[in-house]
């Protein structure tokens, strides 16, 4: 479920070099400070999947 995360798409006319771009702001900071990068990642894929937006590990920088 959509709880943890707040999603912003920014278009590949502001991002030329790219095919675009994705900002997740994290909220409640309080639940992902103590989390390794990793288990963030995956909390962050689950609910870009939940969306649904196909992203994969690969997609992230």
């Amino acid at each position: 479920m959509l709880k943890q995360a707040s999603f912003a798409e920014q278009s590949s006319t502001t991002f030329q070099l790219s095919q675009g771009r994705i900002s997740i702001i994290l909220t409640p900071p309080e639940r992902f400070i103590s989390l390794s990068e990793e288990d963030t990642l995956e909390i962050v894929l689950q609910d870009l999947h939940a969306i649904p937006l196909p992203f994969a590990k690969e997609d992230i920088v």
